[in-house]
C-alpha cells in the first residue's frame, strides 16, 4: 500500500474529512430527502455513496437502494409493495440526478 503518512511538501491537499464536516454544517437546518409511501416515509441519506450510480447502473438494483437509504432496514418497506422499472426510474432520477444506465 503506498498511502503515505504525510502530503510531500509543497503538495496540494484536499481534506475530505473538513469536506465532510463543512457539508454537514451547511445541511443542519434543510429538510432531508424522503421517498414517500402508502405506509409512511423512506428517509435518503444526507450524502450518498457514489457506488450507488454504479450499482442502478449494472443492475444491482438491492445494492444500490441499501446505499441511498437511511436505514437499511426500510428497503424491505421499499420493495415489498414491488417496485414497477418506472417507480425505479424516479428513485434513481431523484437521487442521482440521472437516468437509470447513464
Amino acid at each position: 500500500m503506498a498511502i503515505l503518512e504525510k502530503a510531500p511538501e509543497g503538495a496540494q491537499v484536499l481534506d475530505l474529512g473538513a469536506a465532510r464536516a463543512a457539508r454537514a454544517e451547511a445541511r443542519v437546518g434543510q429538510p432531508r430527502s424522503v421517498i414517500r409511501l402508502s405506509v409512511g416515509f423512506v428517509e435518503l441519506k444526507a450524502e450518498l455513496d457514489v457506488l450507488c450510480a454504479e450499482d442502478f447502473a449494472a443492475s444491482r438494483i438491492s445494492d444500490g437502494l441499501r446505499r441511498v437509504v437511511a436505514d437499511p432496514a426500510d428497503l424491505a418497506e421499499l420493495v415489498k409493495g414491488g417496485l414497477t422499472a418506472e417507480d425505479l426510474q424516479a428513485i434513481v432520477e431523484f437521487v442521482t440526478g440521472n437516468s437509470l444506465g447513464e
